[in-house]
């Protein structure tokens, strides 16, 4: 009896979920406010909320929003003189994730903030109630329960990324100093903050050589990876070095080194191609394996021994080069097109590089983050300004949504609901308002 009584509860629920997808097409197929093409992907959907951020200017919200308790937080800037002198400033804008209804607006401006290109794309700078931002070389920290300023400060030296990782009670940032005022050629180097303070510290310059400068530069480093293993804070380097830039030619490399104790898992490892663009992207960890989105290609390096397991020249040798934006989510690699003359969604296989399944159907050069919810993997196309869902699993397009105001898509967030009661969320910002979804799966 047991077994008959499990083996029906199986069959009724794969009925229920056969029966659920047919009800799924039919819905969309009558309801007039939900919009799909040719394909059955949509293209437009009933928004839960719409709120107006810009106060009558365009806003540039390129920044991903956060979720705080029962807000989303939306960063922004404006483009107009807020401050004298000032043409850009920074602002963020909390709705309530219910109705959209502002909460309050911090507006500290910061010697005039610019978070069109400010730290958060990755969402890697947040601690708590606490998120830290950076424009070049002005550092500030916003308590987000009430929007207010907890310290702020400007530093020696300049970024040319404003990526933050947040680690435990500190968080980790590239920079650029100049090691000889008189020369005023710069050099890179890793440092470490205080969450909870101005205080900061240099730990180690990235070992690029001299081979030829650049205006004021030798070479880049923009993004480490930081993480905690067995008790020791690393930190994976990737930086490229100027070989001919006139003629498109950067050498690769990369290193480990072991933050809590102070030394180098290993030293810098050099790639063996040259590409015109820079490493900008956030290598990514799948276990044992960094992934290094380098230029023209792709790599898969062993974390411990810095051993190259594969190489991925997707782009290598074609007329418009390009770029991956790659992601991990439950150990699997996700990569979109992030510049270049192509439009390519894939998962690839993280140990090896080879494609698990691939699609040519996005609109191209897309915002520099991935989002993962419920087996979907959702981001904005910056070629049409649509925001795109796939499901992971089949590699389907679900969504080729279209911003309800037609300003096209700037930036998005999606949360998985929690406690009982709690919906997931999309939030989704085009260039003057923020939108709630209901999402795709």
């Amino acid at each position: 009896m047991k077994k008959r009584s499990k083996q029906a509860v199986i069959c009724e629920c794969f009925f229920m979920l056969l029966l659920f997808s047919g009800c799924k097409e039919t819905f969309y197929k009558e309801n007039p406010e939900i919009i799909t093409d040719e394909n059955g992907v949509v293209t437009s959907i009933p928004a839960i909320w719409e709120k107006d951020v810009s106060e009558g200017r365009y806003i540039w919200v390129y920044v991903a929003p956060m979720f705080h308790k029962d807000r989303v937080i939306v960063p922004g800037g404006l483009r107009e003189e807020i401050v004298p002198g000032a043409n850009e400033a920074g602002m963020l804008i909390a709705l309530d994730v219910a109705t959209g209804e502002e909460a309050w607006r911090w507006n500290d401006y910061v010697e005039g903030y610019d978070f069109e290109e400010i730290s958060s794309k990755e969402q890697l700078n947040r601690k708590d109630n606490v998120v830290i931002y950076n424009e070049n070389n002005r550092f500030c920290a916003v308590n987000l329960d009430n929007g207010t300023t907890l310290w702020k400060d400007k530093r020696e030296g300049r970024s040319n990324s404003n990526s933050l990782q947040v680690v435990g009670e500190h968080y980790y940032f590239p920079f650029k100093i100049e090691r000889d005022k008189n020369t005023e050629v710069t050099v890179n180097v890793l440092m470490r903050g205080s969450i909870h303070s101005p205080d900061h510290e240099q730990l180690i310059e990235v070992p690029i050589e001299r081979i030829q400068l650049f205006g004021d530069f030798y070479g880049s480093f923009r993004v480490p990876h930081v993480y905690v293993e067995n008790g020791s804070t690393k930190a994976f380097l990737a930086f490229n070095e100027n070989l001919n830039l006139y003629k498109g030619q950067s050498l690769f490399g990369y290193i480990s080194y072991d933050i809590t104790a102070q030394t180098y898992d290993f030293e810098k490892v050099r790639l063996p191609d040259t590409a015109a663009l820079p490493i900008v992207e956030r290598p990514v960890m799948i276990r044992e394996m960094m992934v290094i989105s380098a230029g023209d290609f792709m790599y898969g390096v062993n974390k411990h021994t810095g051993e190259l397991v594969w190489t991925r020249k997707t782009f290598a040798g074609r007329l418009s080069n390009g770029r991956f934006m790659a992601a991990a989510y439950k150990d699997r690699l996700f990569a979109v097109n992030e510049t270049g003359g192509r439009s390519l969604t894939m998962e690839l296989n993280p140990f090896t590089g080879y494609t698990q399944w691939i699609d040519a159907g996005n609109g191209g050069h897309t915002h520099r983050m991935l989002f993962f919810l419920n087996d979907v993997l959702y981001f904005i196309s910056r070629g049409d300004g649509r925001l795109y869902a796939y499901d992971i699993n089949s590699g389907k397009m679900l969504w080729k949504l279209k911003s309800p105001d037609s300003e096209g898509f700037m930036s998005m967030q999606v949360h998985k609901g929690t406690a009982p009661d709690e919906e997931d969320m999309l939030v989704a910002c085009s260039w003057k308002n923020a939108y709630r979804f209901a999402p795709a799966r």
